[in-house]
């Protein structure tokens, strides 16, 4: 069984998965969750943050034993989704289970079993379980990546009509959250058809009641893709509400942090926006640090600092990596051998072809005692330039600390002379892996 983790945001930083939630939250309760295991196993839901970044909590059981694990969690959002993502390999191929859950400001208490891999809730009358809603408009998602102009009037009456269904069916059974979630999956793919839609501006601007999750996240944060060089930021504050514009503050935020926008200078007065709120006020320090570039110099430094460790247990510190295989550009790929998405990158890269002025550098973080499983797992996966990292040691913590490294794979962009390019490339995965590459002499160096 494996476990995926996801984070709330369209952008291919969705492998970074940043818990925060103890930065600048001042609510004082919490939520209770529980999970009910009949055996061995682990699992674990996805919840988002105050700047609705998504972190992982995860659920232990290491006895083969009926067991009952709690945790609490401190509540920022009155109204929230969770999320489960799981997996097994069934006949040889994956079953996903995928389950999203509505938590109002009324519950402060859930519990789950795990069973078969996957998790049911025991108090299904407390919460609502969104899983029909989330698949129904899901399907949009590919029809509007395939639409031509001519197919857009029909698929806005589908939507339409996928609107009202919902609609009717919640307020027949006066399910009120249920029938906000509806609005916000409609106008979420309302705005993906039409991305200056007046009506979606109209919502956003009259909005009352806030549901933090993955269906907001994606219509804020494309909201604010679509009219960032539009906005009026000299009456923003002054004219709208203040869910508005903390909704506003949050999709600036996650705008402004994605890669390629991150110290772009044509954003300037959007960050000179962001900086007014109470958002921003709250915490200027850490969302600073993540609208702004990493330092180049430091880096480089603590980069040169790290001593990697060769499979025949052979150390070497990156100037000589480099020196022993010279390339005009490096993508380094921290991995481990426990790590399925991991394992999935290494084995999608072998099938591309690479540019030839890149090598990948491949670096295990597993721990020491799996270090004999690192060699035989690098062999048998035939990675050309492969390497373990001691995450115990001093420089490697600094090292990780800087790039805020929160979950594998991971992958970083340098140059031959150690310059960063991308703190936080494409997994292999994306589409925009491999053209990225491709045209890497043109990629910006941070």
């Amino acid at each position: 069984m494996f476990i995926f983790s996801y984070s709330c945001s369209n952008s291919k930083k969705e492998q970074l998965t940043t818990n925060s939630q103890n930065n600048i939250s001042t609510k004082t309760d919490s939520i209770t969750m529980s999970v009910a295991f009949t055996n061995k196993g682990v699992t674990g839901f996805n919840i988002e943050d105050t700047y609705s970044h998504s972190y992982y909590l995860e659920f232990n059981n290491p006895l083969k034993t009926d067991t009952i694990i709690t945790k609490k969690v401190l509540r920022v959002h009155d109204n929230q989704m969770i999320k489960y993502l799981g997996g097994d390999f069934i006949n040889g191929e994956v079953q996903f289970y995928i389950h999203n859950y509505m938590l109002n400001k009324g519950i402060n208490d859930i519990k789950f079993t795990y069973q078969d891999n996957d998790v049911t809730p025991k108090n299904e009358t407390k919460i609502f379980v969104a899983d029909s809603l989330f698949k129904t408009y899901d399907k949009f998602d590919k029809l509007i990546l395939q639409k031509s102009s001519k197919e857009k009037h029909n698929l806005l009456k589908k939507l339409d009509s996928v609107y009202r269904i919902f609609k009717n069916r919640y307020l027949t059974s006066k399910k009120t959250y249920a029938s906000i979630l509806n609005q916000y999956q409609y106008y979420s793919k309302l705005q993906k058809l039409d991305c200056c839609s007046e009506k979606v501006d109209f919502f956003l601007k009259s909005i009352d009641t806030i549901i933090v999750g993955e269906p907001l996240d994606r219509l804020i944060f494309s909201y604010v893709e679509s009219r960032i060089n539009k906005f009026n930021y000299n009456k923003l504050n002054h004219k709208y509400s203040e869910k508005y514009i903390k909704l506003l503050s949050i999709g600036m935020f996650n705008f402004l942090r994605y890669e390629d926008n991150k110290g772009n200078p044509k954003y300037k007065d959007a960050i000179a926006w962001l900086k007014t709120t109470e958002l921003y006020k709250n915490d200027s320090t850490y969302i600073k640090k993540q609208i702004t570039p990493l330092s180049n110099t430091e880096f480089k430094t603590k980069l040169m600092r790290l001593s990697i460790s060769s499979p025949s247990d052979k150390l070497i510190d990156f100037s000589e990596l480099i020196a022993q295989h010279p390339s005009p550009y490096y993508l380094i790929d921290f991995w481990a051998t426990w790590c399925a998405p991991c394992i999935q990158g290494v084995n999608t890269m072998a099938k591309l072809k690479l540019p030839k002025n890149l090598k990948v550098i491949s670096i295990s973080l597993d721990k020491i005692k799996d270090k004999t499983k690192w060699k035989n797992k690098t062999k048998a996966l035939n990675q050309n330039i492969s390497y373990w990292l001691d995450d115990t040691s001093e420089a490697t913590k600094a090292f990780l600390k800087f790039i805020e490294l929160q979950s594998i794979p991971r992958y970083l962009l340098i140059d031959n002379n150690m310059n960063l390019i991308d703190q936080a490339f494409y997994r292999p995965e994306d589409v925009q892996f491999l053209p990225k590459l491709q045209n890497i002499e043109n990629h910006k160096y941070w």
